[in-house]
This record gives C-alpha cells, sequence and structure tokens, in this order.
C-alpha cells in the first residue's frame, strides 16, 4: 500500500568541495548497497520452490548465464541448487539478481533534522549540514518508507519478481537502525532500449514525470531541481561552513532559510534558529 512520504525530508552530508554542485542540482548522489555503511542492510534469504516450478526457474537462470554448458550439466547443477536452495538458511542467496541488486541507486533520507545520533554518524560530527528536500518535487516524490525487521525479508522464487525483489530487500533494515526514521529513492540499471519502449507505452504522464522516469542509471551522480531545497541546517559545530554555505545558495539561485543547531545546554533535545531571515541576493 502506498504511503505519502512527509512533505519535507531531510539529508545529511558533510561539508567538501561537491557541496556548491550539489546545491545547484548538479550532484545528488545514489549509492550502491556495496558502499553502505552496515554490510546487512539491503540484504535477504532467497528461498526457490520446492515444486518443479522451482526447478524450472532454476534452468532457465542457468541456461541465460551459463548456455555453452552441456545440457545434462546444466540440469545436474540445477537440481544440486534446488536442494540446497530449497531451505531459506542462506542470507543473499547468489543468482543473477544478486548482481541486479548491487547496481540500484539509492537515495537515503531521514524523517528527522534534529537526530543527535545522526549527526554524529552521517553530518560529520556535528559538523555539517543537514538539507531539507521537498517531496512533491521532482526525484523525492519516488520517496518510500523502510520497513525495520528483526530478520532478513524472504524472496520466494519464482513468484516474487523482480519489483518485488527489489522492494523487499532494499526497503528492509534491521530493527536497530529503526531510530533513523529512513525513506529511500532507487534508481535501478535500465537496459538499453527500456527508455525508448517506456517513452512510447507511457500514457498520461507529464514530460516531466516520463524523464525522471527514464532516468534511471543505477548507482552514480543525478541532477534535479535545486527548487527543491526547502532548507539548511548547520551543525552546531559547523559556524565556520556558514559563509560558504550562504556563497553557496546565492551562486545557485536559490532562497531558503538557513539555520543554525544550538548547543543542548539543559538537555540533550537539539534545536535550531535562523542564521539569517533569508539568502537574499547581495546579502551574506
Amino acid at each position: 500500500m502506498y504511503v505519502p512520504p512527509p512533505p519535507i525530508l531531510y539529508k545529511y552530508y558533510p561539508v567538501e568541495s561537491w557541496l556548491a554542485d550539489l546545491i545547484k542540482g548538479e550532484s545528488l548522489l545514489f549509492s550502491s548497497r556495496t558502499t553502505f555503511n552496515d554490510p546487512y542492510d539491503s540484504r535477504s534469504v532467497t528461498v526457490i520452490d520446492t515444486s518443479d516450478a522451482g526447478l524450472k526457474w532454476l534452468l532457465d537462470s542457468f541456461q541465460r548465464r551459463l548456455p555453452h554448458w552441456p545440457p545434462a550439466l546444466r540440469l545436474a547443477n540445477a537440481k544440486q541448487a534446488h536442494r540446497r536452495m530449497a531451505k531459506p538458511d542462506r542470507p543473499g542467496a547468489q543468482d543473477e539478481v544478486a548482481e541486479m541488486l548491487d547496481r540500484v541507486g539509492i537515495l537515503s533520507l531521514t524523517e528527522n533534522w534534529d537526530d543527535m545520533l545522526m549527526w554524529s554518524h552521517y553530518g560529520a560530527q556535528h559538523k555539517g549540514i543537514c538539507i531539507g528536500f521537498h517531496t512533491n518535487s521532482g526525484v523525492f516524490r519516488g520517496a518510500m518508507p523502510v520497513t525495520y525487521t528483526e530478520e532478513y525479508p524472504l524472496i520466494k522464487r519464482p513468484q516474487d519478481e523482480i519489483p518485488v525483489v527489489f522492494v523487499k530487500s532494499l526497503f528492509t533494515k534491521a530493527k536497530c537502525w529503526e531510530y533513523e526514521r529512513e525513506w529511500r529513492i532507487l534508481k535501478r540499471f535500465m537496459l538499453p532500449g527500456e527508455a525508448a519502449a517506456l517513452r512510447q507505452t507511457a500514457v498520461g504522464l507529464s514530460e516531466e514525470d516520463l524523464n525522471e522516469l527514464c532516468d534511471q542509471r543505477g548507482a552514480g551522480i543525478y541532477t534535479f531541481d535545486n527548487a527543491a531545497i526547502a532548507s539548511i541546517t548547520l551543525g552546531s559545530r559547523a559556524q565556520d561552513h556558514a559563509p560558504t554555505v550562504i556563497k553557496a545558495c546565492l551562486d545557485a539561485g536559490i532562497d531558503v532559510p538557513v539555520y543554525w543547531v544550538q548547543p543542548p545546554s539543559h538537555s540533550y533535545k537539539l534545536d535550531r534558529r535562523l542564521w539569517s531571515e533569508k539568502i537574499r541576493r547581495n546579502k551574506i
């Protein structure tokens, strides 16, 4: 069931040389799951149907990946794999889907700008920034919530088609990460010709939506409309970066509030105040 995202989702960043390009809308990074700091993130358990349908699916898979093998060798190996993979006892059972999942680009966002742990982990130990993005704009409309569980999601093959595998695998994390309140946007790797075919068959989509839908190159750098930026919050130890951030906003032609997190005094609750009322041209 579709769950609409909150009006604004956030992303924590260190302040580095590419920040100006990001604020211009030219450098939005979608990462592969292979680069995540949690090696168990976006993993799953694959179980193969114990019936003839499961064996046939394995045979078809072997045929696609190993066409040079003799049929008898493929059958023998498919039967062996069928017996071994008919139980959900191995995380990330290897088939061609694993390679597909590795190529998918993932943008991780969160509901909160004020999480102390996330400032420490992702915001350069409070020396970085947190950018808010409007979720009614461009690529950010595709955000979907992450599910947190105690066990890996179970992928049933061949019943679960590729879109289901993507959702189960890439939108599930361990329960201990639940405090992150994460939402994700995916960029899969679109095969040559898919975009052209999609443009011919898509009905009722605006040109903007169609372009967004067809811009699927897997993990990597993407552009976006920087009007989607709703705010920028400086970490409590990031005061020295304020001129850099404000200049980047002025150069990018955006007019957004810039906040600064107040160092906690009597409690661990984070608060923020405006660094300046608004970024204005001719004013820093």
